[in-house]
């Protein structure tokens, strides 16, 4: 039997069952400990849920970025288009865009 170097959390792995399949819905076990179920997990900013669905991803997009918009208009007081345009891209878009294409 081969023995991995690298250690496992039983803790902090859990399992997320996809509903588009004929999916038996098995208990997992790491180290003799059945892993804990989620509907939804966050891996790398990426919101997975069982119906792989996007909905929730798109909606934190969408929060983040509001929260950044109102962040800008508090904190700039020059709103001229050319320095606007600049901000949206570098401060904006990236919320918008990671995840999401």
């Amino acid at each position: 039997e081969k023995s991995w170097l690298l250690k496992f959390n039983e803790s902090k792995c859990k399992v997320v069952h996809i509903k588009h399949n004929r999916n038996p819905m098995n208990d997992y076990k790491l180290n003799n400990n059945i892993l804990e179920e989620s509907v939804q997990e966050k891996d790398l900013g990426i919101i997975i849920s069982d119906t792989l669905l996007w909905n929730d991803q798109i909606k934190q997009c969408v929060a983040k970025s509001n929260q950044m918009i109102c962040w800008i208009l508090r904190n700039y007081t020059l709103r001229e288009k050319s320095v606007m345009l600049r901000v949206y891209k570098a401060l904006i878009r990236p919320h918008l865009e990671y995840g999401v294409q």
